[in-house]
């Protein structure tokens, strides 16, 4: 519960969070791709 309260309160910080992993993933697999 504690989670949905905190999601809720602050969800610009998650969203930022998944954008930046998100793009850290990208940047993995282009990596990946390019060295393959």
């Amino acid at each position: 519960m504690k989670n949905v309260i905190r999601k809720r309160q602050l969800p610009h910080a998650f969203d930022v969070k998944s954008q930046q992993s998100a793009m850290v993933n990208k940047a993995n697999y282009d990596i990946m791709i390019k060295t393959m």
